[in-house]
């Protein structure tokens, strides 16, 4: 076995280097931010959920990806295993086995073993099958509950963390089985893992609440989805190392957009539609209360769904249908969704750490009159089906319905796929407002999109920047084919479109942000200590109005946190299928 470990391990780097006697190391290395050009890490285990009767037989497989995108310095190589609820943690070294003591994975006791990032390599560091000769280590426990796998490439000397990536897995009592209708409160709990079996209405005023660590899985023999109605609510409200975790009930390598129809929440806030039906026949939502409550979304991760029905009845990774600002979105992830990463149809619905990861059309869409709050975005079109960073509507027909979609954005980064592959990149927009749709837009940063910077595509939206409802001020735009063009010879809005992108008033800029590394299987979008968006040379102060907070950088990334990019945390994915 060790041998077998020792060949895999080397055969994702090179350039070993002679091992050196080093002292104390860090439990938890704090995270490097001066390394350009981070090299690529990716560990995945075959699947979230095993049932503790299938545990123990099961062919449980831990994959890695390393690549080093140019990244020349050496590293040493750790790997940790935790258990999510107690918190104990062991380091793993292939010579001895587990260690409470910080050690590397590769070096004698008492040495560090550094190495230099080679090329991409992807291999298993424990597989049960029978062929593999390296089976999971028998010390692990084989009880209900949370565990982890953190695989991290540190600095030369173990003191730092360049790269980390995190494997969740649980291990559960049973799968049970939901369908129909949940017409009563009730909880979910982490010792079980949920099938859906087709729609599930959440209805008649109840609440569905869901423990951290639990994982919900959509069926994939007919469309499953999860559906909020108006007058209930979610209550999925998770922690940074045990997310509630939405996802395909397929294994690694075979989930894909479309597998299963996502989640809905309806709510009675204010939206323009009078008649509005949600998408997929998800039930009628609209009404007179802003401060609609449709429950807790923090710690939560939604993977490999919508569905599409036609050009205008779309499921997206997140639907958010009338909902009021008393419903609560924090640090939410949307992965890898066959339509929008979120889409919006009206409400008054705020949101912070929200992370769009490969959406099938746009990242952020709203329509029929939505006027939130919105900080720290991070969205990253990583396939080739993406569309625009922002889709900006009003209403489909009357572009001055009332309430008017105008809602507010502080420090979010869109990038796009022209700039890691342009053979790939559609001509997508940045940032389109169209059909009477307003937007106050500040210190985001839009890179890499196949089409316009930025478009008004209606007088009704072009109308409202004199009056203060459309607004782009801060804004970085980066290796964007083309800075301004509408879509209509009708509507003729370049210049207004090159003056408020170019008025030096408005604090815009075409330069290079900073990016710490662009790549398509992970890019690390935390600007580099001395960059553009880091440190810039002004800035636009978010209101004190108790939702948004200070910053004193561009983009939806701090460069300063000690604890590592909010992107990078243990709840977030980068996983293709």
């Amino acid at each position: 076995m060790i041998n077998y470990l020792r060949f895999l391990i080397l055969s994702s780097l090179f350039a070993v280097s002679s091992p050196f006697v080093f002292g104390q190391l860090p439990v938890n290395a704090p995270w490097e931010y001066d390394a350009p050009n981070r090299p690529v890490v990716l560990i995945e285990a075959d699947r979230y959920v095993y049932t503790l009767g299938e545990y123990a037989t099961a062919d449980r497989i831990l994959r890695s990806t390393i690549a080093g995108r140019n990244y020349n310095s050496a590293v040493t190589e750790f790997l940790v295993w935790e258990d999510r609820i107690s918190g104990d943690q062991w380091f793993y070294n292939y010579l001895i086995g587990f260690s409470k003591e910080p050690i590397d994975i590769s070096g004698e006791p008492g040495q560090l073993q550094t190495r230099t990032v080679g090329r991409k390599a992807q291999f298993k560091l424990f597989s049960n099958s029978a062929a593999s000769g390296n089976p999971f280590p028998t010390e692990l426990p084989s009880d209900t509950g949370l565990y982890a796998w953190r695989y991290e490439l540190r600095n030369e000397d173990g003191t730092k963390t360049i790269a980390r990536s995190y494997a969740l897995y649980s291990i559960v009592d049973e799968i049970v089985e939901v369908q129909g209708d949940i017409n009563k409160d009730i909880l979910w709990s982490a010792d079980n893992a949920y099938h859906l079996n087709g729609r599930v209405n959440v209805a008649q005023n109840s609440v569905l609440t869901i423990e951290p660590g639990t994982v919900v899985m959509g069926g994939t023999d007919e469309l499953s989805l999860l559906n909020i109605e108006s007058g209930s609510r979610i209550v999925a409200d998770g922690e940074v190392t045990k997310p509630i975790i939405f996802t395909s009930d397929k294994p690694l390598g075979e989930r894909a957009t479309s597998d299963w129809g996502g989640i809905i929440i309806n709510g009675d806030a204010p939206v323009n539609e009078p008649n509005a039906e949600g998408e997929g026949g998800t039930g009628r939502y609209g009404g007179n209360n802003p401060n609609h409550d449709g429950g807790v979304l923090r710690y939560v991760r939604i993977e490999f769904s919508g569905r599409i029905f036609s050009e205008v009845d779309e499921l997206n990774g997140l639907t958010l249908q009338g909902c009021g600002d008393g419903t609560i979105l924090d640090h939410v992830q949307i992965h890898h969704p066959s339509d929008d990463g979120i889409e919006f149809f009206g409400g008054t619905v705020n949101a912070r750490n929200l992370l769009m990861t490969g959406c099938g059309d746009d990242s952020l869409d709203w329509t029929y009159g939505y006027q939130g709050k919105l900080q720290n975005l991070v969205m990253i079109q990583l396939f080739s089906e993406a569309d625009k960073g922002i889709e900006a509507d009003n209403h489909t027909t009357n572009f001055d319905a009332q309430p008017r979609s105008k809602p507010t954005i502080y420090n979010a980064t869109f990038l796009g796929l022209a700039i890691s592959q342009p053979d790939k990149a559609k001509q997508s927009n940045a940032i389109l407002m169209r059909r009477g749709s307003g937007g106050l837009v500040y210190n985001t940063i839009f890179a890499g999109f196949g089409g316009m910077s930025a478009g008004i595509e209606s007088v009704a939206s072009a109308s409202l920047h004199a009056d203060g409802g459309l607004v782009v001020e801060n804004c970085v735009f980066y290796q964007n084919f083309l800075l301004a063009r509408t879509l209509s010879e009708k509507l003729p809005n370049e210049e207004l479109v090159s003056r408020i992108m170019t008025d030096t008033a408005n604090n815009n800029v075409f330069a290079n942000p900073g990016f710490t590394s662009i790549n398509p299987e992970k890019p690390d979008l935390t600007p580099m200590p001395n960059s553009l968006a880091a440190n810039p040379p002004t800035i636009a102060e978010p209101p004190a109005d108790g939702f948004f907070k200070p910053v004193t950088y561009l983009g939806g990334i701090d460069p300063t946190d000690p604890n590592g990019p909010w992107v990078f945390a243990p709840w977030t994915t980068y996983s293709p299928n």
